[in-house]
């Protein structure tokens, strides 16, 4: 099951979204999401989300519920620090973080060895974060537009 909600000028969700529980690409790119509800991370069989382009500062902690999540799209919003759940995700391979405030990333990064592609352009990054160098498995790495060596 699918549901696209892009661009529809929503500003919440409601908890109830849990009840959808086939559903397993969930669209909700370029509305006006400040938080998510808990009823978004009681979808077991959720492999795609679409976020970006939202007003989003954090993830929910029970956001580490979405163990089938493989793709997590969350350009475009106001992240100043790395959502920690995601560490635990294990089945996560595409990671879009760009466009958002980070400055850094945990040391436990390493720890997430099925992502294969992670997008980090347009943030805040002034030097190379550490944790990247021992990511060996990534196919994709993008660092486009930080403040890298300035």
């Amino acid at each position: 099951q699918k549901l696209y909600v892009s661009g529809a000028g929503l500003r919440e969700l409601p908890e109830e979204i849990d009840e959808l529980r086939e559903l397993r690409i969930l669209a909700l790119d370029f509305n006006k999401l400040e938080r998510l509800p808990d009823g978004l991370c009681r979808l077991p069989r959720l492999t795609r989300l679409y976020l970006g382009g939202n007003r989003l500062l954090a993830l929910p902690a029970d956001f580490v519920q979405l163990q089938s999540l493989r793709c997590l799209w969350i350009e475009g919003n106001f992240l100043r620090r790395f959502p920690r759940p995601l560490l635990r995700l294990a089945a996560l391979q595409s990671l879009q973080l760009g466009d958002n405030r980070l400055r850094a990333l945990p040391a436990e990064l390493p720890r997430m060895t099925g992502l294969r592609g992670l997008w980090l352009y347009g943030n805040r990054f002034e030097e190379f974060p550490p944790a990247l160098l021992r990511m060996g498995r990534l196919h994709i790495l993008d660092l486009d537009r930080n403040r890298l060596g300035g």
